[in-house]
C-alpha cells in the first residue's frame, strides 16, 4: 500500500525525512535571526563577570564622559556585563552584544591558554563584530573608539582564523549574514568594488538558479525533490559568504 498515491513508500519515506530537516533548518535559522539574544549571566561565568564590574565601576568613577548610544531604531540596550546601555557595542558569534570595553575586560580575565568563552550563553568565542551607532562614529571620542577597534582586531587576528566544524559554520551564518548586508549595502566596513561587484554576480546566478526551470532535477520531471538542488545551491552559497566574510575579519587587521 502506497502511503502517498503514485510514490513508492521509500520515496515518500525520503520525501518526508527531507521536508522534516529543510522545515527544522529554516526555522532554526529563522529564530536565531528574530529572537533577541539574552542579557543574562550565566551562572558559572558570574564571578568573573563580578569582578569585571567592580574594575568597571572603579574606571567610571575616574572618569565619566556623555556619549548618546541610544540605538538608531529606538530600541534600549543593555550590556549583560556593567548592566548600562551600550556603549561602542560588540556583537559576539552567538549574538550577544557587550560594550567593547567591558568585553575587552572580561576577555582579559581569561587565562590566554584557553579559548575564550560567552559569560552569557557559555558558547565558545570565535569572533566579534563592531556594532557602533552613528553617534558615537561621530562622536570626539576617537581615542577610545581607536582603542576598542584595535582591541576587536587583536580578538579576531587571534581567534577566527581557526579551523571552524561544519555546525559551527551554520550557527555562524547568521551574524555573518548581517554582516554582510551591511558591507554590501550600509556601507559598512571598506570593500573593493571589484568584491562588491563579485558577490552581486554570485547573488544573481545563485537567485537566477532558483528560479530558472532549467535545474540539475527539474521540479517538471521529479516534482518537489527538484527544490533540494535550490536549497543546497543557497546553503552552499551561504556557507561560502560566511567563510569569505570570516576570513576579512583576519584580512582587515
Amino acid at each position: 500500500m502506497e502511503i502517498i498515491s503514485g510514490l513508492e513508500n521509500s520515496v515518500s519515506a525520503v520525501f518526508v525525512l527531507s521536508s522534516v530537516f529543510i522545515v527544522l533548518f529554516v526555522r532554526a535559522i529563522v529564530k536565531r535571526f528574530t529572537s533577541s539574544s539574552s542579557t543574562y549571566i550565566h551562572p558559572e561565568s558570574q564571578q568573573t563577570v563580578d569582578e569585571v564590574r567592580q574594575t568597571i565601576i572603579s574606571r567610571s568613577l575616574a572618569s565619566y564622559t556623555h556619549v548618546d548610544t541610544s540605538p538608531s531604531n529606538g530600541e534600549i540596550d543593555i550590556c549583560p556585563i556593567c548592566l548600562e546601555n551600550l556603549k561602542f557595542c560588540v556583537e559576539t558569534n552567538c549574538r550577544h552584544r557587550f560594550c567593547g570595553d567591558c568585553f575587552y575586560a572580561y576577555w582579559q580575565q581569561m587565562s590566554p591558554l584557553s579559548n575564550p568563552i560567552c559569560p552569557v550563553c557559555r558558547g565558545q568565542l570565535r569572533f566579534v563584530l563592531k556594532r557602533f551607532t552613528i553617534p558615537e562614529m561621530q562622536s570626539d571620542m576617537s581615542l577610545s573608539r581607536s582603542q576598542i577597534e584595535s582591541n576587536v582586531d587583536l580578538f579576531n587576528r587571534r581567534y577566527s582564523g581557526n579551523p571552524v566544524s561544519f555546525i559551527d559554520q551554520l550557527r555562524d551564518l547568521p551574524v555573518l549574514l548581517r554582516y554582510f548586508w551591511r558591507v554590501i549595502f550600509d556601507g559598512e566596513g571598506n570593500i573593493s568594488c571589484l568584491l562588491r561587484l563579485r558577490l552581486i554576480v554570485l547573488f544573481l546566478f545563485v537567485f537566477f538558479y532558483v528560479i530558472s526551470p532549467l535545474d540539475i532535477f527539474p521540479e517538471s520531471i521529479v516534482g518537489v525533490f527538484g527544490l533540494l538542488d535550490d536549497c543546497l545551491v543557497c546553503l552552499v552559497f551561504c556557507i561560502y559568504l560566511g567563510a569569505l566574510f570570516r576570513g576579512r575579519l583576519v584580512a582587515d587587521v
